[in-house]
């Protein structure tokens, strides 16, 4: 990238977490369905590309009055169906998705390659934060499986972990980034975002003026404002060097 940004922050649902690998696996046996694991890490992309396509979906997440089945229902059904539901079973699936993300700590599968990654881009020296849409528990997750903290502990040292069930700001509202800024001490011109939503990611970043970077690795992109994309976190450490 032309120039060099002093922080990179990160998301968490899609570039360090899928679902649960044992909850859908609970799901989908509730309609007599097996899982296939081995599927999920391509199935969760397909399935955010088409949520991001959904029309409007943008003003729903602003949307206090938006229920959540109504706004993730496009990702819970894309899911299932790329993981292999058949049609007929769709309904049902969608459902018995919608309750597993509804619990607290429905994510944690990491994304193959992304610890790996976390710690080449800690090591070009660029500051690093977190900024995730979850359920109040990221923070604790993250340090307990030892992907990050903030300090000392297993993980990749960060120097702040915003989560919006904490704050009360979710992407895109640009307040959520304001949050970290305010953390961190830094202009949002210095600083970009990488996460694997257009209507969460990137938008949110463009809202708080910060630069979005958009993890792509199957370039499933649906369009949207103008954004960089990457396939990894490896690759913007590359960039970083």
């Amino acid at each position: 990238m032309s120039t060099r940004p002093e922080v990179v922050l990160v998301d968490v649902g899609g570039v360090f977490h899928l679902p649960r690998l044992e909850l859908l696996t609970e799901a989908l046996e509730d309609i007599g369905e097996e899982f296939d694991a081995d599927r999920l890490h391509r199935a969760h992309y397909t399935a955010i590309s088409r949520f991001d396509a959904g029309p409007g979906v943008v003003d729903q997440l602003m949307s206090l009055d938006a229920a959540p089945e109504i706004v993730y229902g496009t990702y819970d059904r894309v899911l299932a169906q790329a993981l292999g539901v058949p049609e007929a079973k769709l309904e049902a699936a969608t459902m018995s998705l919608a309750r597993i993300f509804a619990q607290t700590g429905g994510w944690g599968t990491l994304v193959p390659g992304s610890l790996d990654g976390l710690r080449a881009l800690a090591a070009t020296g660029v500051r690093l934060g977190v900024v995730s849409n979850s359920d109040g528990t990221v923070e604790q997750r993250l340090r307990r499986e030892g992907v990050a903290q903030v300090g000392d502990g297993l993980g990749v040292p960060v120097e702040v972990i915003v989560d919006s069930a904490a704050v009360g700001f979710s992407k895109p509202d640009p307040r959520i980034f304001q949050v970290a800024l305010e953390a961190l001490g830094v202009p949002p011109e210095r600083v970009v975002h990488v996460g694997d939503s257009v209507a969460m990611d990137v938008h949110g970043a463009l809202n708080a003026g910060v630069r979005p970077l958009h993890l792509d690795p199957f370039d499933d992109c649906p369009g949207g404002p103008p954004h960089d994309h990457i396939r990894s976190l490896q690759e913007l450490a590359q960039t970083l060097q």
